[in-house]
Order: structure tokens, then sequence, then C-alpha cells
């Protein structure tokens, strides 16, 4: 297996070159658990792991910003977490792999923030890309963006 830092590269560069999504399969780690998460089996697994906190909203669903918020301040909580979706989502990733390597893809990008729990998605692949980004203002935009979260609370 390469490992690959993409440090070198200009930041207009690496985007231009992920989005050329015709000849590759993109699997975004945490877009596949928030799908598994509204899975009756999990979401219901959820629910009841995390009841006295208040995460499921009147209609059914899970609140997502109350569930991180909770998540996020306690690692134990966010073991819990991970103990009900990893499983499903390694297996719906592992199935995405398969899929679209046997429609003849080019190359199957994963992109995932955290690795540690991923050793067998990790044995899949020929390439890891290390894409790290030390400007803390960039770094906080793009979590604003992703999260719509307020500056404050990501500081605090």
């Amino acid at each position: 297996m390469e490992f690959l830092d993409l440090k070198q590269y200009a930041p207009v560069e690496l985007p231009r070159f992920l989005r050329v999504k015709q000849h590759f399969e993109k699997n975004h780690i945490s877009d596949v658990a928030k799908e598994v998460k509204k899975e009756p089996r999990v979401h219901d697994a959820i629910a009841r792991a995390f009841e006295q906190e208040g995460v499921v909203d009147p209609d059914g669903s899970i609140d997502d910003r109350k569930l991180g918020t909770i998540v996020f301040q306690d690692q134990e909580k966010m073991d819990i977490l991970t103990a009900i979706t990893w499983p499903r989502t390694k297996e719906v990733t592992l199935e995405r792999v398969a899929a679209a390597r046997r429609a003849g893809r080019a190359a199957v990008v994963i992109e995932a923030a955290v690795l540690g729990k991923a050793q067998e998605v990790c044995a899949l692949c020929d390439t890891i890309v290390l894409v790290s980004c030390a400007n803390d203002d960039l770094r906080r935009a793009r979590v604003i963006r992703r999260s719509n979260y307020p500056l404050q609370k990501i500081l605090d």
C-alpha cells in the first residue's frame, strides 16, 4: 500500500483533480454513516443508547446536531455511537467498493476524517492520501460550511 501526502499540491489543483468524477466512485464515510443512521435497526439502537440525552425529535428522527454536541464532548459516548454505527457503515462502504469495481470504475475514493477503525476498508486501498490543512481559519470555514454551526459553537 502506498501513502501519498498531497501537501505539495496547490490548494486549487486538488479539488480540480478530485472533480473528475466520471472516472471514479467517491464515498465519504460520514455521508455513509448518516445514511446508515436512518436504517431502522441502527436508528433504534441510537435512540435507545441516547434516550436520556433527548436526541430523538418528536417526529422520531435523530437530532444530529444534538447528538454531535454530545458525542464530541464525551469520548465514551462517541465510542458508544461508533460501536452502533461503524459495523454497518463499514459494511455499506465495502459493498459500494465492490459494486464500483464490478462496474469497472477506474478508482474508488473513500474519504474519511479518521481511519482508525477502518482497517478493513484501508486494506482495500492501493493508495492512502493524506490531505491536511494547517490554516486554522480555512479549517474553521470548512467546518462552518459543512455543519452550519456558528463560529462560536466551533470554538467552544
